[in-house]
């Protein structure tokens, strides 16, 4: 709970850390490690001795797809699986930026400006969800009622 200023009562800002995981913090860090290097074994053969530097950046977003999707597998807060989305989505996007060659930048800020709507969106869902359930872990949502 948090004092607003000039007597506006109070808000609730948040918990302070998440619930828990499906896995121990030693095994998220080794599976992110593993992840990595996985994305860059894998994108190896693809880039090759490529001269430019976004072709030799593609292991990194591939390396944030495989990251994103650890985070949605191992959190059990919906905002942690929030986050973790958002990587995944950050990473598809970085993988076809880089290897598209890019794109103009009118389109560019379009895809922006629709990714922060998309955050906007889930973040007020998110909100609501912590107002009306108390907590945001995704093992005691197991029933939605109206």
């Amino acid at each position: 709970q948090l004092d607003l200023p000039g007597g506006c009562g109070e808000a609730v800002v948040g918990e302070g850390h998440e619930r828990g995981s499906r896995v121990g913090p030693a095994i998220q860090l080794l599976g992110a490690a593993g992840l990595t290097v996985l994305a860059y074994a894998v994108s190896e053969p693809i880039v090759g001795s490529a001269p430019d530097a976004a072709a030799r950046a593609v292991p990194v977003g591939l390396s944030l797809v495989l990251l994103g999707f650890w985070q949605l597998l191992t959190r059990l807060s919906a905002f942690s699986q929030l986050v973790g989305f958002l990587v995944l989505d950050n990473g598809i996007a970085t993988v076809a930026f880089l290897t598209s060659g890019g794109l103009p930048l009118v389109v560019e800020l379009g895809v922006s400006l629709d990714v922060l709507l998309v955050v906007l969106i889930l973040g007020v869902l998110l909100v609501r969800l912590q107002r009306e359930q108390g907590n945001l872990d995704i093992t005691e949502l197991k029933e939605l009622h109206d």
